[in-house]
């Protein structure tokens, strides 16, 4: 919004007071300084002009106040230097970019009451008014999504006037170069030059330019003084909760909340975490900013100054901090990668015409592994990618880096250092180069990880490689593999044979020169329809190193049914993401590539209406099930007549019904004492038989593919804000897009999918994740004749399609 600046001439104790209109409201500035100071002029962009009384080297305060009336109103604003017989500073921006404020550049020196001392100066800059909210974030992310942005972690916010939380420092930064690009302004996030879209990378440097950033520590505490000198808070030395949304309590002297126990702010604290408030529902401090004290904390783009590991500067306090922790000069710190109910951010932007001595660091300084005593040097290169001079002091190095450099880097010049590795003992080394120089307002953007191990002088040591999970071979058949015997040891390696399990064949003996590599054909074939696997082991005597690898296969029949694929028998243990460990056993079965389709179950029912069955409407089924078409899955079909469905389609196929009640064929009612034969016939499967034909082979994964989902793996209701493991581009609950219209023609919304929509798993099985559940074969809560469902539906939550998931049927859907 434009401010009309309107200009008055007032004698003040000596001084010119002059006038604008600041948000709505007359706001006066005037000037302290020496004898003959006068104030001549205040443009319309901002800029206030002076006159010096003292020519000279000057220290002037500038102040501001809403009410002349009022001798004890003024308010400390900035401070200035001045050199000149005139000079100028900036103090606000009538044009300020939508939603933000401009912060003048100056100083801000004084005594904290607590921590003594201190001094910030910075450039002009703006700065955001209000945290970054979920309005604000979900608008910017789903532009980044659609544009090749990727984002590590899921957030979170109360409603979409609060503030983010669970914002990882990375994914901060990716979504502010989305916003530049979004805007048309310059993402100044780069990785080895280009810019940082996807990934966690600790190596991120700020180049220069008008584009929206992370505040600088410095930045971040001298706009929250909002031009206070010497403060406590934002807005002087007391604390109660009509300034801040944090937690009270009676300990300290300048909380006047009155609360003698630590006591949440009451109209925000419902039970339900995070206990935020909505932005700017506080006042703001002197230069219009809200919540820069409580709320939340947020994340600057500085290093730990005392290079303690990779962890990033977060600044301000949060609704759990008390009195203590949201004094302004409170910091803390994290690693980038980490989340928290409590960690959010805001942004600003670089005043175009900011003077700037912005210092890059590049270089390969991951030495990796170096044997104790020798040494090797890779380039640092320091780049000043500013409008002024950069002038390096010296480098900071850890322990076993060795490498300094001083002097003047010119304007978008580089300059080359070498820094040497030389390890003295066998360990990691690892830590934070830091580069003391002038470097305008990027603190911690000086400072560079640096890592490598010092190792003994290696023996033959072997790594074994090669992909060694066969898959599926028919029966009598062979397929080859190549296994590769790497030495990356510093002497030679023996290798007397190779020891393969049972249908595996091949082997090599030699010796394999340091640090090659020998290549061994890997043969299977399978004897007979089932699981075959165990180490390969590579007999190397008595020399150091890993010499076993997993190898696995198994054998297909001859005469898989049409429209089925096999299962081979087998163990499939590990440990699940969520659920931990897991055991599975189960012998060789066939099990149907597809999801049973609504034109399969009606040809089936037919056929047995004709042949003496009968289909009830139990609870959630109906005799016909539903589908949305004949290739979409069946649904809404009762437990117990899917058992007389598949009795019915063995009848059907020549095969012997499953399913019996008193030695009779299950064919009418519903009945209470349902056994499952062994005949050969169509059946559901069991539990384990269920997840161990829906993991596909796969071992310790949430999903059969991995352990991340999105719409491209399976139909889903998609939450990225909600789960962290699902990285669509979805905020709130979604269905996938590709299916989220029509339903059945009853009228009821079920947004299935065509069967085989989505890639089949490592056993060739489709949509063993989504669409619609899957009845099985088993007992739950002590009920003998009511069964599990397994997998997720088109409709259900992620938290049910993953594969550790089971509960009770709403619909069915079944394997045979």
């Amino acid at each position: 919004m434009n401010r009309r600046a309107i200009m008055i001439g007032i004698l003040f104790a000596g001084l010119l007071v002059t006038s604008m209109l600041w948000a709505g409201e007359s706001a006066f500035f005037r000037i302290i300084g020496p004898s003959g100071t006068r104030i001549t002029n205040l443009s319309m962009d901002g800029t206030l002009v002076w006159t010096n009384g003292v020519p000279g080297t000057n220290s002037l305060l500038i102040q501001r106040t809403s009410d002349l009336r009022d001798p004890d109103a003024w308010k400390d604003f900035v401070q200035v230097e001045d050199s000149e017989e005139t000079d100028a500073v900036r103090l606000f921006d009538q044009e300020a970019p939508d939603g933000m404020v401009f912060i003048p550049g100056g100083i801000n020196s004084g005594v904290d009451p607590d921590d003594g001392p201190y001094l910030l100066q910075v450039e002009p800059f703006y700065m955001d008014e209000n945290l970054v909210d979920a309005s604000l974030w979900n608008e910017v992310r789903s532009w980044a999504v659609d544009r090749g942005y990727s984002f590590h972690g899921s957030v979170f916010a109360k409603a979409t006037n609060h503030p983010v939380v669970r914002v990882r420092w990375h994914d901060v930064v990716k979504w502010c170069n989305a916003r530049s690009e979004k805007n048309g302004l310059t993402p100044l996030y780069r990785v080895d030059g280009e810019v940082y879209r996807s990934g966690i990378e600790n190596i991120v440097r700020r180049i220069p330019g008008v584009g929206y950033r992370l505040p600088t520590d410095m930045e971040w505490e001298f706009a929250a003084r909002g031009g206070l000198r010497g403060m406590r808070f934002p807005w002087g030395n007391d604390i109660n909760h009509d300034y801040a949304n944090y937690r009270a309590g009676g300990m300290y002297e300048y909380d006047t909340s009155g609360y003698a126990d630590f006591t949440y702010h009451p109209s925000y604290y419902d039970g339900d975490l995070p206990y935020t408030s909505p932005v700017g529902d506080f006042p703001p401090n002197n230069y219009g900013l809200y919540d820069m004290a409580g709320n939340v904390l947020q994340w600057c783009y500085d290093w730990h100054p005392n290079h303690i590991g990779a962890q990033r500067v977060l600044r301000g306090s949060f609704y759990d901090s008390n009195a203590s922790n949201v004094r302004l000069h409170r910091r803390s710190f994290n690693q980038p990668e980490s989340i928290g109910n409590f960690w959010g951010f805001r942004t600003v932007l670089s005043h175009s015409s900011e003077r700037t001595r912005f210092i890059g660091l590049s270089g390969n300084l991951n030495f990796g592994e170096l044997t104790i005593g020798d040494e090797v040097t890779q380039d640092l290169i320091i780049e000043n990618y500013g409008n002024q001079e950069l002038t390096v002091s010296g480098i900071n190095l850890p322990d076993g880096f060795y490498g300094d450099w001083s002097g003047v880097i010119a304007s978008s010049n580089t300059q080359v250092v070498g820094i040497t590795f030389s390890p003295e003992l066998e360990q990691d080394y690892e830590g934070m180069l830091a580069v003391d120089s002038d470097a305008t307002a990027l603190g911690g953007a000086g400072m560079y990880p640096v890592s490598g191990v010092g190792i003994s002088p290696p023996e033959g040591t072997i790594s074994l490689d090669g992909d060694l999970d066969f898959g599926g071979v028919i029966v009598g058949q062979e397929t080859s593999r190549t296994l590769v015997i790497a030495n990356v040891g510093g002497s030679d390696l023996v290798v007397e044979e190779i020891n393969l399990p049972e249908a595996f064949s091949g082997n090599w003996s030699g010796t394999i020169e340091p640090f090659s590599e020998q290549e061994v054909i890997i043969t299977f074939e399978p004897e007979s329809a089932q699981t075959y696997s165990g180490d390969l082991m590579v007999d190397i005597g008595e020399m150091p190193g890993e010499n076993t690898a997993f190898i696995h296969g198994y054998g297909i029949p001859l005469d898989v049914p049409s429209g089925m694929v096999f299962i081979p028998g087998g163990a499939n243990t590990g440990v699940d993401p969520d659920y931990g460990d897991y055991d599975l056993s189960v012998n060789s079965f066939y099990m149907g590539e597809h999801l049973v389709t609504k034109g399969l179950w009606d040809s089936v029912y037919e056929w047995a209406l004709e042949n003496g069955y009968d289909f009830g409407e139990y609870w959630y089924g109906l005799p016909t099930g539903r589908g949305n078409a004949p290739n979409h899955p069946v649904h809404s079909i009762s437990w117990y007549d899917v058992l007389k469905w598949c009795n019915a389609r063995s009848e059907m196929e020549g095969f012997t019904p499953v399913y019996e009640v008193d030695g009779e064929v299950y064919r009418t009612n519903v009945a209470v004492n349902i056994v499952q034969t062994m005949a050969s016939g169509y059946r559901l499967p069991t539990n384990p038989e269920w997840e161990y034909a829906a993991r596909g082979g796969a071992r310790g994964l949430r999903f059969p593919w991995g352990n991340q989902i999105n719409h491209d793996y399976a139909n889903y209701l998609a939450n990225g804000l909600a789960w962290e493991y699902d990285v669509s581009a979805y905020l709130t609950d979604t269905y996938h897009p590709d299916y989220n219209t029509g339903g059945n023609p009853s009228g009821n919304a079920v947004y299935t999918s065509p069967v085989g929509s989505f890639a089949p798993n490592g056993y060739g099985l489709y949509d063993v994740i989504g669409n619609v559940s899957e009845w099985i074969f088993a007992p739950i809560w002590g009920q003998s004749l009511r069964s599990d469902f397994r997998g997720g539906t088109g409709g259900q939550m992620l938290a049910y399609a993953v594969l550790g998931t089971r509960g009770t049927a709403a619909w069915g859907r079944l394997y045979l």
